[in-house]
C-alpha cells in the first residue's frame, strides 16, 4: 500500500542511487585513466562525476517539488552517453 507523499521520496531515493552509481563509475574511470595515462578516460571520469553531482542535485529538487525539468534531464542523459562513448574510445587505445 502506498501513501500520499511517498512518490516524491521514492523519486529522490532513485535519483540518489543513480548519483551514487555515476560517482562510482567516475571514480573507477578516474583510477583507470590515471593508471593508463589516458586523457579520454580521465575526461569521461570528470564528466561522470559532474553528472553524479547533477543527479544528486536533481534528486533533492525532486524531493522538494515534483516538477521535472526537461532540459536538465536532457543534459544529464547526454553527459552519461558521452561518458560511455569516451570510455569506449579510451578502452580501444
Amino acid at each position: 500500500m502506498t501513501y500520499p507523499g511517498q512518490s516524491a521520496e521514492r523519486t529522490a531515493i532513485g535519483w540518489g542511487r543513480t548519483a551514487l552509481a555515476a560517482a562510482g563509475l567516475g571514480a573507477l574511470l578516474l583510477r583507470l585513466g590515471l593508471e593508463r595515462s589516458s586523457v579520454l578516460e580521465i575526461l569521461s571520469a570528470i564528466i561522470a562525476l559532474l553528472a553524479a553531482a547533477g543527479f544528486a542535485w536533481r534528486g533533492r529538487a525532486a524531493y522538494r517539488n515534483s516538477t521535472v525539468s526537461t532540459p536538465v534531464l536532457r543534459w544529464l542523459t547526454v553527459a552519461i552517453a558521452a561518458v560511455g562513448i569516451l570510455a569506449a574510445l579510451g578502452a580501444l587505445n
